[in-house]
């Protein structure tokens, strides 16, 4: 039997207090909360795993199931994946680069990563990159483009290398001229993860842990290689905060 990934549905929620001096937020309401839990967007999402901590309270809560082969609720400590939540993690390690002096977001992909790109494609920032308006080609990756619900179950292990994607998506022309408008996309990620190895000679595995995850004491928060990155369910880091 082809086992589900339960935990397709994860919410951390930091509220933070931007409000006027004194105003305090509502407190959090368990009724309300607990409604939102049992009301998943599809069929296709199996379980749910709510947790919120900031200044109004804290609050965790599960529903559905964890494990569908045995019937297992979703546990409140559960491991979920945090999907592209982990840009945030490579924007990071990229703008601390550059306020080393290791790199100059102004200066271009094609300088610091030469002969990845087809040398048909326009001169691309790093600073693009990390705001989305490259313009580079859309995401064609098979992960993408290819197959229904049981196609994914069935190459949920397939990884790809981030060069691999690079060379895919950048067969086709770019969508619009970069700098002119904002579009997210994946590859401008692949190509920052790229980046940070070629600059600091270290996996993206080993920055991420030591600029990121150990310094602010993620201690269960894991991190995979940059080729794992590119899977089937885009399972960038592994964490339960």
């Amino acid at each position: 039997m082809v086992k589900t990934f339960a935990l397709a549905a994860a919410a951390l929620v930091a509220s933070v207090a931007i409000a006027a001096p004194h105003q305090d937020l509502p407190p959090l309401n368990d009724s309300v909360l607990r409604h939102a839990l049992q009301v998943r967007p599809t069929d296709k999402v199996t379980g749910a795993l709510l947790r919120i901590t900031g200044s109004a309270g804290q609050w965790s809560g599960t529903s559905g199931a964890g494990d569908i082969a045995n019937h297992q609720p979703v546990p409140l400590n559960g491991r979920f994946r945090i999907g592209s939540i982990s840009k945030v993690f490579t924007a990071a390690v990229v703008l601390q680069l550059a306020a080393e002096h290791k790199i100059v977001l102004t200066n271009t992909v094609q300088h610091y990563l030469p002969g990845l790109l087809p040398e048909n494609l326009p001169p691309v920032t790093i600073g693009q990159l990390l705001n989305h308006t490259s313009g580079l080609p859309d995401d064609d990756s098979p992960f993408k483009t290819t197959g229904d619900a049981q196609w994914f179950v069935d190459h949920r292990f397939d990884v790809w290398t981030p060069a691999q994607i690079v060379a895919i998506d950048s067969r086709h022309p770019m969508q619009f001229a970069p700098g002119t408008k904002q579009k997210y996309d994946g590859i401008n990620y692949y190509l920052a993860g790229l980046l940070i190895e070629k600059i600091t000679g270290n996996t993206y595995a080993a920055e991420v842990q030591h600029r990121i995850i150990s310094p602010l004491g993620l201690h269960c928060t894991t991190r995979p290689s940059l080729a794992r990155t590119i899977s089937r369910f885009q399972a960038h880091i592994r964490t339960d905060m």
